[in-house]
């Protein structure tokens, strides 16, 4: 039975959620206001991710977000507006129920003499063990050091940067660089975080071969995943990678241009089919979160292929990530 205080939310479908919060958003944001509120006297907003100028009103207005367009399950979620006093409902939904007890647990403020109960390991669901997040933990480092191999510095910048939340939320790893180019657009840095989001992609998953290949493989292989100099656009001149392609395939400098947007456009597609394999455990999971959030329209503007509609429709008609995984409770 609901709690009596607090008036039944019927519709759960995304539009009535929408519908909901145009009509009574202020209601809402007042009891979510009230409840991180009172949270904030006790704890930091901070580690959750939460760091603009006012860190209230910021997890007021993502859970908002969140109950508005995220794909909630309402057999998991208190089904009245109760709802929006749930502070751990809203920091789990933003962290993930294991960085939520891990954050609570190493900032905890011991109180009557009651030790909060440890992060321990969760069998709800793909992508809450530890186990899985550990080694997930240690293949993200390892294609790092592999990005950072076979390309330049700024590229690690701008892939921790592009992943930064979602590393925080699975590991609390917050770990950045310097860049040394940092006078670009601001349109031109979200171009190099998606180009380095999907270089590592490329990497992680294995699709760049260290030898051989079609002539478009190749052209993708010597100009995007061999060291460069540590400035836009991030890869070799097409006039050294021409003499390295079969000479059959090259008439000059913009044959490699060609090539390589073959060879790129053929790698998005093996990229876009891992949403097409059923997963099989935790890892996979976790990987198809990832990848989904490494790819968007914009990594399409970034490789420059935008002229392929193809593609475009494509990306745009993947899983949100949040639909990916069961709910966190």
């Amino acid at each position: 039975m609901g709690d009596p205080r607090y008036e039944s939310i019927v519709d759960w479908s995304r539009e009535g959620r929408a519908l909901l919060v145009e009509q009574r958003g202020d209601e809402i944001r007042a009891l979510l206001w009230l409840a991180f509120g009172s949270f904030c006297e006790r704890r930091a907003l901070e580690p959750f991710g939460f760091r603009g100028e006012d860190p209230l009103d910021e997890a007021v207005e993502w859970s908002v977000a969140r109950f508005t367009t995220g794909a909630l399950d309402p057999e998991r979620c208190t089904r009245t507006f109760r709802i929006f006093t749930e502070v751990r409902f809203w920091l789990a939904q933003k962290v993930g129920a294991m960085a939520y007890r891990r954050i609570m647990w190493t900032r905890a403020e011991v109180q009557h003499n009651d030790p909060p109960e440890p992060p321990r390991e969760s069998n709800d669901g793909p992508a809450r063990s530890e186990g899985a997040l550990d080694e997930m933990r240690t293949r993200l480092a390892t294609t790092l050091q592999r990005l950072a191999a076979r390309t330049c510095a700024d590229l690690v910048g701008y892939w921790l940067g592009g992943t930064r939340r979602l590393r925080l939320a699975w590991f609390g790893w917050t770990a950045t660089v310097e860049l040394e180019n940092v006078s670009a657009s601001k349109k031109q840095r979200s171009f190099h975080v998606h180009d380095a989001m999907f270089r590592y992609q490329c990497l992680h998953q294995g699709l760049i071969p260290d030898a051989d290949g079609s002539a478009s493989t190749m052209a993708v292989r010597e100009s995007m995943f061999r060291p460069c100099e540590n400035r836009p656009p991030y890869r070799r001149p097409d006039e050294e990678v021409a003499p390295l392609l079969p000479a059959a395939r090259i008439t000059g400098p913009r044959s490699v241009g060609k090539l390589r947007r073959a060879g790129l456009a053929a790698i998005l597609g093996q990229l876009f089919a891992f949403f097409d394999r059923d997963v099989k455990d935790e890892q996979e999971t976790l990987e198809r979160v990832f990848l989904r959030t490494s790819l968007s329209a914009t990594t399409i503007h970034a490789l420059d292929l935008e002229r392929r509609d193809d593609l475009l429709l494509r990306v745009k008609s993947l899983p949100p990530a949040d639909s990916l995984v069961p709910e966190e409770p």
